[in-house]
């Protein structure tokens, strides 16, 4: 109910095409995500905070740590994440809720980044 009123962040929605179109646990859609949209995101002191609680000196360890512990191989095509992100950036009312416009290759580049390798 809460979540239906306040909406969810820009990586919990994207987590939904995942766990909706490939079984992919929702908490682990969202983790295999969240690095990307940390390098992404405009506010570096923020960033920087939740590094620093974490105890990790950079994105990149950020990364290593959450790749280690998340095993799941995505069969995902480019096409799928353009329909997916096409998706996402016409959902403006999900959209919203973010400190700054996202622009739809912004959530395409959060995407490929995280999921083709």
């Amino acid at each position: 109910m809460v979540i239906t009123h306040s909406k969810t962040s820009l990586p919990h929605q994207l987590g939904y095409f995942l766990t909706y179109n490939h079984n992919v646990p929702h908490g682990f859609a969202n983790t295999v995500l969240i690095t990307e949209y940390l390098r992404f995101h405009r506010d570096r002191k923020k960033v920087n905070t939740i590094l620093q609680l974490m105890r990790m000196k950079d994105l990149d360890e950020l990364h290593s740590v959450l790749n280690n512990l998340i095993t799941f191989k995505f069969d995902i095509t480019k096409e799928e994440i353009a329909d997916y992100s096409r998706q996402a950036f016409e959902n403006k009312a999900r959209l919203t809720i973010h400190p700054y416009a996202v622009e739809l290759q912004d959530i395409v580049t959060i995407f490929e980044r995280s999921l083709l390798k």
